[in-house]
């Protein structure tokens, strides 16, 4: 069983790392925007997590601690789940298109993407990372590598209010009407919201 959940997180793994960096060597000229100190974060925590990953699927038994039981029944759920998030994951990507980036920034021709999971949240590729995590948790009880994985989610996730800032500027009112509709992670309730509002224009 220990084989089959490998073989599952490094094809789902893997998938994911390849496309983006097939989407990152393509990239065409963008506007850049700063994210501050979360993107060195991201990498302080990012580089740890993938050097235990490799040990964890390389040599399983050199560890002795940060490994707890998970229940059979435990370990399905989080296949689900896990598997569920990676094709949100790519549902996000194909919906954003060239408009992905690892980095912060816009192109010339950018435009509010509305289709897919982006018709409920604004952000569903930070939920997604999330759930990847839950269900490796679940799949292989490794609290350790979770609990960096979920540190980088976070370092991740972080840079959404610069994102949305970033998008304000560039989409105006379009963007302010779009927020008003969706939520940022989860979809939005239909209780009533308080008006957003733009960032001058000394900040784009």
């Amino acid at each position: 069983m220990w084989l089959a959940l490998q073989i599952n997180i490094w094809v789902v793994l893997v998938s994911i790392g390849s496309y983006q960096l097939f989407m990152l060597l393509r990239r065409r000229e963008m506007k850049p925007f700063s994210e501050g100190f979360t993107k060195h974060l991201q990498y302080l925590i990012g580089i740890p997590t993938l050097a235990l990953l490799i040990v964890l699927f390389f040599k399983p038994d050199a560890r002795e601690f940060g490994i707890v039981l998970v229940a059979p029944e435990l370990i399905i759920v989080g296949a689900f789940v896990f598997n569920l998030a990676a094709l949100m994951l790519l549902w996000a990507h194909l919906s954003l298109g060239e408009f992905w980036t690892c980095d912060l920034g816009t192109r010339s021709d950018h435009h509010l993407v509305e289709s897919g999971l982006y018709r409920w949240i604004r952000h569903p590729l930070y939920t997604s990372f999330f759930l990847i995590t839950v269900g490796f948790f679940l799949m292989t009880g490794d609290w350790l590598i979770t609990t960096l994985m979920l540190a980088h989610c976070w370092a991740v996730a972080a840079r959404a209010s610069k994102e949305e800032e970033m998008l304000l500027g560039r989409l105006g009112q379009n963007y302010a009407s779009y927020m008003q509709r969706t939520g940022c992670f989860l979809p939005r309730s239909k209780r009533p919201i308080e008006p957003i509002l733009l960032p001058s224009k000394d900040h784009v």
